[in-house]
């Protein structure tokens, strides 16, 4: 599939078989032509009757500057076709770039759930790269996994600015980001912060109850160990719960220092 020296790449954009089509598309992916990357390939593609072409294209703009790959992504991120979304809402996430989260917080509202967790993912991998100011909007949001997905972006920043939606997921029983709340939560110096997580640590969920419990050791709260004890100690807690409740009790244990190396 490598053109010959001098020569364009060009990909098959008629006839029947779309597996040759896509091979073409893989062929630039894996074996990039000298010079520039033929993103008029890349865009014709993206129009291609096939999806299995269309994602062939997509996963290409890797190759791309991101001026040349997010308009690309964009339009992959409206297709019809929920796995190429979902591999636009995931390759948004690699571009490092900012620009790309209004782009996915729309995916946020996806029909379909797949599409939905990679922009949720990709919007938390952003965040190293972006300001809190790109995440304050959402908070503001009439759909409510956009404020999650925002707050939980903002702890990440050590922005406290999204506490309140993170403490109210953490109460509400049906919540489904609970264990990140714990987490992200954990993050913010806040008086509500350490009760909040206290009565986490009874949580109907043994992940959230496991997560709450190191939080609270890792914090060294020393209010909380009347509490870990009896967790530890009793009988009916699932072994994570136990086995939680004992590495907490020893956190609480250990100086600030060591901790903090540790």
């Amino acid at each position: 599939m490598k053109p010959a020296c001098g020569s364009s790449p060009t990909v098959p954009t008629s006839g029947k078989n779309a597996c040759i089509r896509c091979s073409a598309l893989r062929a630039i992916t894996l074996d990039p032509p000298p010079g520039a990357i033929p993103t008029g390939v890349l865009k014709d593609a993206l129009h291609d009757s096939d999806p299995t072409v269309r994602r062939e294209a997509i996963e290409a703009t890797r190759l791309l500057q991101n001026s040349e790959a997010l308009p690309l992504l964009r339009h992959a991120a409206r297709d019809p076709d929920w796995l190429t979304r979902a591999a636009a809402a995931r390759l948004l996430g690699t571009r490092a770039d900012p620009q790309a989260l209004p782009d996915l917080f729309s995916l946020l509202a996806d029909r379909d759930s797949y599409v939905r967790r990679f922009a949720r993912r990709s919007l938390l991998e952003l965040a190293g790269q972006a300001k809190p100011e790109a995440y304050v909007p959402a908070l503001s949001s009439r759909d409510r996994t956009t404020q999650v997905v925002a707050a939980l972006a903002l702890a990440r920043l050590n922005d406290g600015r999204g506490l309140e939606i993170l403490l109210a997921e953490l109460a509400n029983p049906l919540g489904i980001e609970r264990v990140e709340a714990v987490k992200s939560a954990a993050r913010i110096q806040d008086p509500r912060v350490l009760p909040a997580i206290r009565i986490a640590t009874g949580d109907a969920d043994t992940e959230v109850r496991v997560v709450a419990l190191i939080a609270l050791g890792l914090l060294q709260d020393k209010e909380s160990s009347p509490l870990l004890k009896k967790i530890y100690a009793d009988p009916t807690a699932p072994k994570q719960v136990h086995l939680a409740a004992g590495k907490a009790i020893e956190l609480l244990s250990q100086p600030p220092a060591k901790l903090h190396r540790d």
